[in-house]
């Protein structure tokens, strides 16, 4: 049995890819280059933006070009991991996540720096979404002082996350912090066990959608004096909003903040490769809008730098020169 180009790229990552890659057994075509997007879970939404982007770069008429693929898994880390190892050849991963494994630090601290990562896109705001019960009295971010808020478990990315934004208000009682997992927390939401709940979506989300049909949840902004604020202690952020009419009864702009969905890359892959797919996008960069409504927010000015602390690769950057998004 002939073993694809595939199978060969994916065994040397195989520990990063475990849980989210299945070999078949069956014999495999003939070896074949490809482009593997490492994503996230089937139901999250870094899988249907990785799609996106496959299906724009597969619907092109280039004979030469490799077909693109994606990969789900676990998210952030484990395509930072499966990226490093070479198993897969560009990654969707948070902003934040970019910086800690550029640096090698945090929980990537073990693996050291990955000097070789390589930033490609700025993609979708993953905005951090304050959802209030309707009879809490909750009009801002000062109303939540001693009210049941859910901010994660403990230690969690989103906990960290939620801590920088409600930094404002003072260190909050850990009794003031409930710590439970984001699908839990919009039930006990709904079932009046909490007042609100802090996730970090990218809009529109279905768990979001549902709280709001059905316990009249109210996202709750942020002041722009508290968005300069945050901002100004938290680098990874950005300023983000949720349009009005993403919900129903959600009629005004609601003003937040942020991390970023990045495309990277590493290094190694050739300039002409990743010029190529960047060029692409940005031909029908109507067109990839249009591919899902997570994207239909984006803007050019914003795609090589938005949240971005890795280092442009060079095919992107001249991508983007040629296209009038840098010097």
């Amino acid at each position: 049995m002939t073993v694809s180009r595939r199978c060969r790229r994916l065994l040397p990552g195989m520990a990063a890819l475990l849980s989210l890659w299945t070999l078949s057994t069956a014999a495999q075509p003939p070896a074949v280059a490809e482009m593997l997007v490492g994503t996230g879970g089937v139901t999250g939404l870094y899988y249907p933006v990785g799609g996106a982007i496959c299906h724009l770069l597969n619907g092109l008429q280039d004979k030469g070009r490799p077909p693109c693929h994606v990969v789900p898994s676990d998210g952030s880390l484990a395509n930072i991991a499966a990226l490093r190892a070479g198993s897969i050849d560009y990654a969707l991963v948070q902003n934040d996540w970019q910086r800690l494994a550029l640096a090698g630090e945090g929980r990537l601290s073990a693996a050291g720096p990955f000097a070789d990562l390589r930033a490609v896109m700025s993609l979708h705001a993953e905005s951090v979404t304050i959802l209030a019960r309707p009879d809490a009295e909750i009009a801002g971010l000062a109303d939540l002082k001693g009210k049941r808020v859910n901010a994660g478990p403990p230690g969690s990315a989103l906990r960290l996350l939620a801590e920088a934004v409600l930094a404002p208000l003072g260190k909050l009682p850990a009794a003031d912090l409930a710590g439970l997992p984001p699908d839990e927390a919009l039930s006990a939401l709904c079932d009046g066990q909490v007042d609100a709940v802090v996730l970090a979506v990218g809009h529109p989300n279905g768990a979001v959608q549902s709280a709001v049909t059905t316990c009249a949840a109210v996202p709750v902004g942020l002041t722009a004096e508290e968005r300069t604020r945050i901002l100004a202690d938290s680098p990874d952020l950005v300023a983000t909003r949720i349009p009005a009419g993403t919900y129903p009864g959600v009629t005004e702009e609601v003003q937040t903040v942020g991390l970023v969905a990045t495309l990277v890359t590493r290094a190694d892959v050739p300039d002409n490769a990743v010029q190529t797919v960047v060029s692409a996008l940005l031909a029908r960069f109507d067109a990839f809008q249009g591919e899902h409504p997570a994207l239909a927010g984006l803007k050019r000015a914003d795609l090589p730098g938005l949240g971005r602390a890795a280092p442009l690769h060079p095919g992107a950057e001249q991508a983007y020169r040629a296209a009038g998004l840098l010097p």
